[in-house]
């Protein structure tokens, strides 16, 4: 009887851990993503829906002190995905200045274009939604927007290609380096845009390596996303909405 109490209680301890390894639970701090999810919800996200990463081999007791970093992808994002990302930080920051998960949806993949005219969000020449209706437009969305010098606002916005690998981008003009600049230096080359080289030789062009994905929230008047800090490459994409749970919930991460 102690034997079998003993492998019952093993078991269910490893089935608790394999659980915590593959979900993970987010806790939501503003109205971004309304109405699917409201402030001070959480969310439960599936970290093995699309790769293999550092988070989703972590126990759920220490995830939030790991870094993101992908090991091994073997499903990507689709149209319509609310998934959880490793924030890329602002336009112009090749990297965070503070690690952040967040939550977005999905609404344009790799070598799709984007496009948003008032209301409608436009995918592929298709209006694929109709975006909410927004009382204010802020004053300088033209300077803050992703590319820099594209002078794109938050309801006139694109067309914009979605990266693919294989992209080739043309630097022929200062202002291409100006959009581009961060975006190459992300993707893990020094990038001197005055100069018009990378890793210290002079380039014309630069041929994409990642695939990205163009993220809104679902409560675009309220959402910083894709049209801000750009493109979210698919490996920084580590888990997809599995449930919303509906009680006060702190997270253990950060959350826009």
């Amino acid at each position: 009887m102690l034997r079998r109490r003993t492998i019952a209680i093993t078991c269910s301890v490893a089935t608790f851990l394999a659980l915590g390894m593959v979900f993970g639970t987010y806790g939501v701090s503003t109205s971004s993503m309304t109405p699917t999810v409201a402030p001070n919800e959480a969310v439960l996200a599936n970290h093995w829906s699309y790769q293999l990463s550092t988070k989703s081999l972590a126990p759920f007791v220490v995830r939030s002190f790991v870094p993101h970093h992908s090991l091994w992808q073997w499903s990507y994002p689709q149209r319509g995905d609310v998934v959880v990302f490793a924030f890329p930080g602002y336009r112009d920051e090749v990297s965070p200045q503070h690690a952040e998960v967040w939550l977005k949806r999905v609404v344009a993949c790799a070598g799709d274009t984007v496009t948003v005219r008032g209301d409608s969000l436009i995918v592929n020449n298709t209006c694929v939604r109709t975006l909410p209706r927004r009382s204010i437009t802020p004053g300088g969305e033209a300077y803050i927007t992703f590319p820099k010098g594209a002078l794109f606002t938050l309801r006139n916005y694109g067309p914009l290609r979605v990266p693919r690998r294989g992209d080739t981008l043309r630097l022929d003009a200062t202002t291409a380096w100006e959009a581009w600049a961060t975006f190459i230096a992300r993707e893990h080359h020094s990038v001197n845009a005055n100069g018009h080289t990378i890793d210290g030789a002079h380039a014309s062009h630069y041929v994409v390596e990642r695939d990205y994905a163009f993220c809104l929230g679902d409560n675009d008047a309220e959402s910083i996303d894709s049209r801000v800090i750009g493109p979210i490459a698919y490996e920084n994409i580590f888990g997809r909405l599995t449930a919303v749970l509906r009680w006060p919930f702190q997270s253990a991460e950060p959350q826009s």
